[in-house]
């Protein structure tokens, strides 16, 4: 009996321990400060992209040497090592938004950049985030007599009427979180009309 109690207590003690070594490497992986600096590389450039890709802007980017200029999610099967997760060659250090392609040739080949296009699309672009941002609750109510969404005001977001081309880049953080404000189906109303300037009612 004495045997068996001792043996007990063994196993219990061999697996507390292995559970405190387990979840000590988990605690020193998760706070390792190298890791955080890499994620938030990682999703600094993923942001980026998908608001950039979003906008229709042109992406600048260097490989094997020669450069690329591409749109959108263009830039994803150069520095995307698989499609299953979010991994950048190290080599890519940031995404840089600027305001035309002749900035974005004073950087170097590390930094991908990426600005708005200089035709009716981002005319058309703008001009669809002020018709989502105009509509108002009648405009707003589906099918179903259920609101697709709150009516919202451009200045609550920290942005002035009417939006230019130049706010797609230095206020692009205050963008990305009016344009998510939108529903799906604006987004989609709003992409498909740009080529022809905007969406008509």
């Amino acid at each position: 009996m004495a045997m068996k109690l001792a043996s007990k207590t063994a196993i219990i003690a061999f697996l507390s321990l292995s559970l405190l070594l387990l979840f000590t490497s988990c605690s020193n992986q998760k706070y390792n400060p190298i890791d955080y600096k890499e994620e938030y590389r990682l999703m600094n450039i993923v942001e980026k992209n998908r608001y950039g890709s979003a906008m229709g802007f042109h992406f600048r980017m260097f490989w094997d040497g020669e450069m690329i200029i591409t749109q959108g999610m263009g830039i994803a099967r150069f520095v995307f090592e698989t499609w299953d997760e979010y991994f950048f060659d190290p080599f890519y250090t940031d995404l840089i938004f600027v305001h035309n392609e002749q900035e974005a040739l004073a950087f170097p080949d590390n930094i991908i950049t990426a600005w708005p296009r200089d035709d009716i699309f981002t005319e058309g672009l703008l001009a669809g985030i002020h018709w989502a941002a105009g509509r108002n609750d009648e405009d707003l109510i589906m099918h179903n007599g259920r609101p697709q969404r709150e009516a919202l005001i451009i200045e609550d977001f920290g942005l002035s009427y009417p939006l230019t081309a130049t706010d797609l880049v230095d206020n692009w953080e205050k963008v990305r979180e009016l344009w998510n404000a939108f529903h799906d189906n604006e987004r989609a109303t709003i992409l498909r009309a740009a080529p022809v300037g905007g969406p008509r009612e």
